[in-house]
Formats: structure tokens, sequence, C-alpha cells
């Protein structure tokens, strides 16, 4: 779990010193604490493991999976849509992530940002826009059980 800008800077090494697939990834959800200040993070929870090929094997080739995705296009666009997400944090400097994550009075370019994210996950599953979210929950835990069984 990361947050802030470690985000955008963790995937591209995973991918490329680590050669990891993503298996299965839940939407962000928030996470409150016990404080009585009411703070709270957003989370993302994200299942890989290293992945069964050459880590000298070019990024653009298919890997053979249960859910087939290129993963440098997947790392890309994911990379893309987390530095937006953190550009659009940048034109609040003033502004504390609970602000910034209100649902009432989230930024627009901040809303709009995460929905890109949202879309270039579901664009590298193969999955249309138009799922809904208990729709994506139970595709991820179908991944899920499969590579808990090991197919």
């Amino acid at each position: 779990i990361t947050q802030g800008e470690q985000v955008a800077i963790l995937w591209k090494p995973l991918f490329e010193k680590f050669n990891i697939q993503i298996d299965f990834a839940w939407r962000t959800f928030r996470w409150d604490s016990e404080s009585n200040q009411k703070a709270h993070v957003h989370c993302v929870i994200i299942g890989f493991r290293e992945a069964k090929i050459p880590s000298s094997r070019n990024k653009e080739e298919k890997i053979s999976s249960s859910h087939d995705c290129e993963v440098g296009n997947f790392a890309s666009m994911i990379e893309q849509t987390a530095q937006e997400i953190l550009d659009a944090r940048a034109l609040y400097p003033d502004s504390s992530l609970a602000d910034l994550y209100d649902p009432v009075l989230m930024p627009v370019e901040l809303r709009r940002a995460h929905q890109k994210n949202d879309e270039a996950v579901l664009a590298a599953y193969g999955w249309p826009k138009n799922l809904s979210e208990e729709e994506i929950v139970a595709r991820l835990f179908e991944m899920y059980e499969a590579v808990v069984k090991g197919e």
C-alpha cells in the first residue's frame, strides 16, 4: 500500500527490476481510522507476483496468463494516469488529502484523473467501461481464485 507520490514511482521499477505480473486489483476505497479527527486514506489493493518470463524479454510482447494483457502497455497506462492524479493534486497545494478526497468537494480535475485511472485498469484487463463495481469485484475474485488454484 502506498500513498502520494510513491505510487507513480513504484510501478516502473517493479515491472523492470522484478518482472512482476498483476493478477488482480481492487478499486480505490476509503480506509477510515478511529481517530477523533476522522483521518482516512484512500487505498488500492493490487495482487501481483513475479512473472515466469526472462526479465530481458521485450515488455511489449504479450505474456500469456489467465487474463492476457500487455505488461508494457499496462504499465505505461497506469504510470500516465497515476501522474495525472498527482498533477491534479498539485493544483491544490494548500489542501490536505482529506480535503482533496472529500466525496462532495473533490476537485473536478482530480475526479477526472481518477476516472481515467479506473478506465486504464479496466482496459488493461480488457473489460468494458460500463461494468458495475459488483461485476468488477466478482471478476477480480474469479481471477484471484484461479491464481490461488494455480491455473
